[in-house]
């Protein structure tokens, strides 16, 4: 359930005109696509799935909230939002920190003035970290993963709820990394690769269970075998790791 003080900037497609100049130049000049001005309906497949994955404690999954220990989770290819919003918006506990990142600075603003216009006295928007991140830019890479290593030490509420299953954490935070629908235009399919397995460089846990590994959650449709062509490339990329990574297909439930 999200507070009644959400607001959010869904900048939708228009049927009757083309894109703007400015969405012309923003996409000319950072060499990079416009989709994530538009909502697109994996994203909501992507946001339940993380719901119940993490957030339905009724469910009895072994892999509950307090199984995983807060979470300091990165997201690409945002967009408007919407997982990041709902995320932080419905953890009890307030320990869940997002980074929120896209490609296209125009979406990061819009990003910005929403946090900015959502959080008032309720900080659970603040939770959201809007940034922008160019999968083949290393800098925009650093400055993402040095935002994960920000949220060390904040846990979970001093005084949660008693409905709360969490309950006092551990300070050390599991990373995830997820995105919906960024498969599809195939020329970006290595640079996502590649943040992907520097992801699970610079997050693994040495001598420690898989309950604290970082993980990869990415929701595509196949579109033309998209997704079929980055599974083989990431299964390759995996391999020449080392990092002894294990790589599944699910399928989402609707």
């Amino acid at each position: 359930k999200c507070s009644s003080k959400t607001i959010a900037t869904l900048l939708e497609r228009r049927e009757a005109c083309g894109p703007s100049v400015r969405e012309i130049l923003t996409a000319e000049n950072e060499k990079i696509d416009n989709t994530g001005t538009f909502h697109w309906p994996t994203e909501d497949l992507l946001t339940s799935n993380i719901m119940r994955r993490w957030f339905t404690h009724q469910s009895g999954a072994a892999e509950s909230l307090r199984a995983l220990n807060p979470l300091s989770m990165l997201e690409i290819g945002a967009g408007c939002g919407l997982a990041a919003f709902a995320i932080t918006n419905s953890d009890p506990s307030g320990a869940v920190r997002v980074v929120a990142t896209d490609g296209n600075s125009r979406v990061v603003e819009a990003l910005k003035r929403d946090v900015d216009r959502s959080s008032g006295e309720d900080d659970r928007n603040k939770r959201v970290v809007p940034m922008r991140l160019q999968w083949q830019s290393l800098d925009e890479r650093a400055a993402a993963f040095d935002a994960l290593r920000s949220f060390e030490g904040s846990s979970a509420a001093s005084d949660p709820p008693t409905s709360c299953p969490i309950g006092n954490l551990p300070p050390n935070r599991r990373k995830v990394l997820f995105g919906a629908d960024c498969l599809f235009f195939e020329d970006y399919h290595t640079a996502l690769a590649d943040l992907v397995i520097a992801f699970h460089k610079e997050f693994q846990v040495k001598n420690v269970n898989d309950v604290a590994q970082p993980i990869t959650l990415l929701m595509a449709p196949s579109r033309g075998e998209s997704f079929e062509r980055f599974e083989a490339l990431i299964q390759r990329k995996i391999e020449q790791s080392g990092l002894g990574i294990r790589c599944r297909r699910e399928e989402a439930l609707s």
